[in-house]
């Protein structure tokens, strides 16, 4: 019973490491954000998967993919943020900055795949260590 909490802190690990890798943030020239994954862009669209239930001005909706993925209209879109703070897109910015190179597209999956083992090990972990230990 002593060491129920560390079971509970465990389960909170293991279950909030998903929400680390899916913080990306695209905001509207109407005000409206929206968080989810920013996939990819070309020079008209930006393609993004939603999180969950979020309201989307229609009039931005280039094309629904799926039930979840977007091609949004860029000319609708304010900013695109990912998840590490870097901008991905700015309507504010000149149109001669550089698009995000493989390079740094491979760091920032190296980044969360760390992450996410990281706070996998130490949920893991807690959970064997609080099912380990002897109540007496």
């Amino acid at each position: 019973m002593k060491r129920l909490w560390v079971k509970y802190l465990s389960l909170i690990l293991i279950l909030a490491q998903t929400s680390v890798l899916f913080a990306d943030t695209l905001k509207f020239k109407i005000g409206l954000t929206i968080k989810g994954t920013y996939i990819e862009q070309d020079a008209n669209v930006v393609f993004f998967q939603v999180d969950g239930e979020q309201q989307i001005p229609q009039v931005a909706v280039s094309r629904q993919l799926d039930e979840n993925k977007f091609l949004f209209k860029k000319s609708h879109i304010e900013l695109v943020k990912i998840d590490n703070g870097k901008i991905i897109f700015d309507a504010n910015t000149p149109k001669d900055k550089e698009p995000i190179t493989a390079e740094e597209i491979a760091d920032r999956l190296l980044m969360g795949v760390g992450v996410y083992f990281l706070v996998s090990c130490i949920g893991i972990g807690l959970f064997i260590l609080s099912s380990t230990i002897v109540i007496a």
